[in-house]
């Protein structure tokens, strides 16, 4: 269940990579 709960988490953490390197 662990795993699956990192990769429900991976989009969540791209999409604030992406308004972090948008802002930049």
């Amino acid at each position: 269940m662990e795993v699956e709960n990192h990769i429900g988490d991976a989009p969540e953490r791209a999409k604030e990579l992406v308004k972090i390197i948008k802002k930049l």
